[in-house]
């Protein structure tokens, strides 16, 4: 099998089954922060379970052994504590670390270099483009996430996009932004109030995020209290 990054699956078993990918930044007063990219894995091994019990335990095992590989984070100037993790009874791949400013959060955001391997990878896709950039400082932050190009990654990827738009109905892609301070106010599409009054979240379907005719633009701003 080959090396998986982030769960390199291809694009055919990633959209044979439910795949939630979840992010979560925590930022602090002084622009510091930890950030979290969470990969809940349970549909896929169940597929794969139900063929074949012994390719979802293969798959099981191949996610332990990418969890104990260095980070491709550790090395980027500003990032520390970069470490993947693989928690084998609730199928969840993550990987974490702690960042010393925005700018170095946004380059590990734009670090992946994909090869002919990672074709249809979609946790690599997010990765790349300029999907995602976050700026600001203090009491203001704003977030664009440029779709275009991700969507035409995967118009590449994918000869049977019907189907793909069929399995990706129950996927959902989120971002749940948390900071020291209160939220005051916040804007943009699919953004909703978190669990407490330090978080808002960024929630969308997979199906409108790769295959949406609309908005290839998301411009999102928080203001802190």
């Amino acid at each position: 099998m080959k090396k998986i990054f982030f769960l390199g699956l291809t694009f055919s078993i990633l959209l044979s089954s439910c795949v939630n990918v979840n992010e979560k930044i925590y930022i602090k007063n002084d622009g510091s922060g930890s950030y979290q990219l969470d990969m809940d894995m349970n549909g896929i091994i169940e597929m794969m379970q139900s063929m074949d019990e012994l390719q979802g335990d293969s798959l099981q095992d191949a996610m332990v052994e990418q969890a104990k590989e260095k980070s491709e984070y550790a090395d980027i100037p500003g990032i520390t504590n970069a470490k993947n993790s693989y928690d084998k009874s609730s199928n969840v791949f993550s990987t974490t670390y702690e960042f010393s400013n925005l700018s170095a959060l946004n380059v590990s955001w734009n670090t992946n270099k994909k090869s002919e391997d990672d074709e249809g990878n979609i946790s690599q896709m997010l990765q790349q483009n300029n999907f995602k950039n976050l700026i600001g400082a203090k009491k203001k932050f704003s977030m664009k996430l440029n779709l275009k190009d991700l969507r035409a990654s995967m118009q590449e990827s994918s000869e049977e996009l019907e189907m793909a738009k069929m399995f990706m109905a129950d996927n959902t892609y989120s971002i749940e932004f948390r900071f020291e301070r209160k939220v005051k106010s916040f804007k943009g599409l699919y953004m909703r109030k978190g669990s407490d009054d330090n978080t808002v979240v960024f929630s969308i379907p997979f199906e409108e995020l790769l295959f949406g005719t609309e908005n290839e633009q998301i411009p999102i701003s928080i203001k802190l209290k």
